[in-house]
C-alpha cells in the first residue's frame, strides 16, 4: 500500500497526558487516517523499523487510508518525546521531504510522574514506592530503561523538545496542554487550524477512555510490592503463562473507578521542587506563563 504522498502527522507524547484521548478525538475527523493501532512504536523499534516504511503502511493503515479525502496519516506513541535521538532521526531520514506535522500535549510534570507511577503499580510492573523510584531514576540507576519506568526524567520536557527542535522547525510543533482537554470542541478547533484542514461539527462521546484505576486492596499491593513475591512468580511460573496468570490477579485487585489514590502532600512539594528550574526553561522555550505547575 502506498501512502507516500499523503502528509504525515505525528501525536508524540507526552505519556500518561492525555494522548489516548487526543487520538480518538483527532482520527474522528474525515481527513484524517491514523494508525489501526495506538502506540505503533515503529520509529523507536529496532525490529519494527528494520521492517521498512512499506510495512509500516500495511501493517498499521487500512485500505481507507487510500481515499482522495484522507490528506493526513500518522500515529500516536507518546515514548517518542522522550526518545528523540532515535525517533526524531529515524522520521527525518524516512520522510526527508515530506510534510510533517507534530502534535504534543503536556501535563504538570508532577501529576504526570504520579499518574505514570499508579498506571504502573496497578498493573504489577511498579515494586517500589514512588519516592524510591524517582530517586533511582534521578541518581542514574534506571538509566537505559524504557521512559515510562523514568517518572522525573519523563517530565523533562524542554529538554525534549529542544531535541526535537534540532531535526524539525518549532513551526512544525503544535504544543498543547492537559487542561485544554476540558473544551474539545475549542481544542479541535486549534489542532484542525494547524493542520490547515476544515474544522468538523462537535463530538459527544457517550464513554469516558482510559477511566482511572487503583488497586482494589491497597494493603494486598503493598504486599505484592514488599514482600519479594513478584521475584518468585518470575520464577516459578513458566515464562509463557505470566502474561496469562498476570492478567487474572490483576483483575482481581484493581477496580475501574473514577478517583485516584491522591498524591501524599510531602511528594507533591518534593517533586515541584525538583522540577523548579525545568518550569522556568519551559516557560521560556514555550514563551508561556506555567505558574500553575509551581
Amino acid at each position: 500500500m502506498d501512502l507516500k504522498n499523503k502528509q504525515k502527522v505525528f501525536l508524540i507524547g507526552a505519556p500518561k497526558s492525555g494522548t489516548t484521548s487526543l487520538h480518538h478525538l483527532i482520527n474522528y475527523h474525515p481527513n484524517i487516517c491514523l494508525s489501526k493501532y495506538k502506540e505503533t512504536r515503529f520509529f523507536l523499534d529496532d525490529e519494527l523499523f528494520s521492517e521498512g516504511v512499506n510495512f509500516f503502511y500495511n501493517k498499521y493503515f487500512d485500505k481507507s487510508a487510500l481515499s482522495e479525502k484522507i490528506q493526513y496519516i500518522g500515529e500516536s506513541t507518546p515514548a517518542y518525546l522522550g526518545n528523540a535521538h532515535i525517533v526524531a532521526k529515524r522520521i527525518q531520514e524516512t520522510f526527508k521531504n515530506d510534510d510533517l506535522k507534530f502534535i504534543v500535549i503536556l501535563r504538570n510534570p508532577t501529576d504526570r510522574a504520579w499518574s505514570n507511577y499508579l498506571h504502573r503499580k496497578v498493573n504489577l510492573v511498579e515494586l517500589k514506592s514512588f519516592r524510591e523510584a524517582v530517586d533511582e531514576d534521578i541518581n542514574g540507576l534506571r538509566d537505559g530503561k524504557p521512559i515510562f519506568h523514568r517518572y522525573f526524567s519523563c517530565g523533562l520536557y524542554s529538554i525534549q523538545l529542544k531535541a526535537w527542535f534540532k531535526c524539525f522547525s518549532p513551526s512544525k510543533f503544535l504544543i498543547l496542554f492537559y487542561d485544554e482537554l476540558k473544551d474539545e470542541t475549542k481544542l479541535l478547533e486549534k489542532i484542525f487550524d494547524f493542520l490547515k484542514i476544515p474544522p468538523i461539527g462537535r463530538l459527544e462521546f457517550t464513554k469516558k477512555l482510559n477511566v482511572s484505576s487503583q488497586p482494589r486492596s491497597l494493603y494486598l499491593s503493598s504486599l505484592v510490592r514488599n514482600s519479594g513475591l513478584g521475584k518468585l512468580f518470575r520464577k516459578i511460573v513458566p515464562k509463557h503463562k505470566q502474561h496469562m496468570v498476570r492478567t487474572f490477579v490483576r483483575q482481581l485487585i484493581k477496580k475501574k473507578a473514577r478517583f485516584r489514590e491522591e498524591m501524599p502532600k510531602e511528594l507533591r512539594d518534593y517533586m515541584v521542587r525538583l522540577y523548579k528550574s525545568e518550569i522556568l526553561n519551559l516557560e521560556e522555550l514555550l514563551s508561556r506563563d506555567l505558574s500553575e505547575w509551581k
